[in-house]
């Protein structure tokens, strides 16, 4: 009787399973995938439309940049810092908080064309970095919540999943707010997109759980802390290099396909193929468990590497035919593939690297916060700039060079731990002959 009692006990504290996930888990899981469609589809619905109607209030194409950016820039300077905040508060509070800012920012951003000249373009900084402040505070918490409630061994499986909602979001977000402009105008559009994340913020109400993730200072893990650790800057440069190479087709790849004569809904679809291959791809990765996160990551920046050589493509490959629409598809394939691949398993491998630190949850999401964000910012200004500069061949020639470095990188320091552990290995042979093991089977009684 006693037996069954705490059996009965035991399943009522640990719940129903689905997976090897508590059902209390999964239905968070739910609500942040939910979520995580709606918040990424909200980011690119202005894009479509956005641009032409600061030209018209005379905003030159440099400031628009700034404009787009500014968002980015902002989130890339405060993601470390979110680990600090967030010892101090519940992470729902903060959740709810960070939805309630942004959806207040865009609904605000539906006046913008009333003003002109610096004024506009001063408001339109502003709402774009305070918007970046909750876009920040959003993300990282939603990478902690899916640390806290998931067995580490399902957290890639997992945060593979909230990438294809994320790119299913992506993916919707731009023909959906163009939809939206033509039928209904500018204000009405950025309310309805507002709208949307009132739904997250309902959903993340009444829904998350009420984790606290409030702890003393001297417990707190700062970002600081994990750069001692050298695969933690692989991990970051991993998702930085990723969403590089996918800014650069932001800026560049409609004038690259400006000679083949194409609609702007062809060169659409030419921009959802790494999209596409992204939100297939993520989940797909997230199930691989053999050979390890590491592994998966050099085979992403192999991917990146050829994908950014082959879009040119390059003038190094000068036996390649130009102006070949088929092997510019190709190259974006592999860009949305190795996206899949560098972004989804650099989660796990900084956990695992880091873990004996202590409660290091938030530190990590917000580095990983931090570099998606660095490469949405540097990869659409590099990548204009490069054109403009080298032109678009030598430009995507430049891309691979970088993550061509990284590999280089990742190889040095593999080997380096290969030497490391052999000589520790050596060492332990040493004690062990120098200290053999006596036992008293082995001793000669006179």
């Amino acid at each position: 009787m006693a037996t069954e009692e705490a059996c009965t006990e035991t399943e009522t504290e640990t719940g129903t399973t689905v997976f090897g996930i508590e059902a209390k888990a999964l239905r968070t899981l739910v609500v942040l995938c939910i979520i995580n469609f709606l918040v990424f589809c909200s980011y690119p619905i202005p894009s479509p439309f956005l641009p032409g109607v600061l030209t018209e209030r005379g905003v030159s194409h440099g400031m628009i940049g700034i404009i787009f950016s500014s968002m980015t820039a902002a989130m890339f300077v405060l993601s470390p810092f979110v680990s600090l905040i967030s010892s101090k508060f519940s992470r729902k509070t903060m959740f709810v908080g960070s939805l309630t800012l942004e959806a207040f920012c865009i609904a605000c951003f539906a006046f913008i064309d009333r003003l002109e000249g610096t004024t506009l373009v001063g408001v339109a900084i502003t709402l774009r970095v305070i918007a970046g402040i909750g876009a920040t505070v959003c993300e990282t918490l939603s990478i902690s919540i899916v640390v806290d409630v998931v067995p580490p061994d399902k957290v890639t499986k997992i945060f593979g999943l909230m990438e294809m909602f994320a790119g299913l979001g992506l993916m919707t977000g731009p023909p959906l707010g163009g939809l939206l402009f033509q039928f209904f105008g500018f204000e009405t559009t950025f309310f309805i997109n507002a709208g949307l994340l009132l739904v997250t913020i309902v959903l993340s109400f009444f829904w998350l759980p009420s984790t606290n993730s409030m702890k003393p200072e001297e417990d707190v893990v700062h970002a600081s802390n994990l750069l001692t650790c050298k695969w933690v800057w692989i991990g970051m440069l991993a998702p930085t290099l990723a969403c590089a190479s996918w800014g650069l087709l932001d800026t560049t790849l409609e004038l690259h396909l400006a000679p083949f004569g194409l609609n702007p809904f062809h060169i659409g679809l030419m921009l959802l193929i790494p999209a596409a291959t992204y939100l297939i791809f993520s989940p797909i990765v997230g199930l691989f468990e053999f050979p390890g996160p590491k592994p998966l990551v050099l085979l992403g920046f192999l991917f990146l590497c050829v994908g950014t050589l082959l879009l040119g493509p390059s003038p190094f490959l000068f036996f390649l035919p130009r102006g070949s629409l088929v092997l510019d598809s190709i190259s974006l394939l592999l860009i949305g593939l190795g996206s899949a691949f560098t972004i989804v398993p650099c989660l796990e491998m900084v956990t695992e690297e880091v873990s004996s630190k202590g409660d290091v949850t938030d530190a990590i999401s917000g580095l990983l916060s931090s570099a998606v964000a660095l490469g949405n910012t540097v990869g659409p200004f590099l990548g204009s700039s490069l054109t403009g500069a080298v032109g678009f061949e030598w430009c995507t020639s430049i891309f691979s060079a970088i993550t061509g470095a990284a590999i280089i990188l990742y190889f040095i320091m593999s080997m380096n731990d290969l030497y490391i552990f052999s000589r520790e290995n050596k060492s332990e042979k040493e004690d062990d002959d120098f200290f053999p093991d006596i036992s008293t089977d082995a001793m000669v009684l006179p």
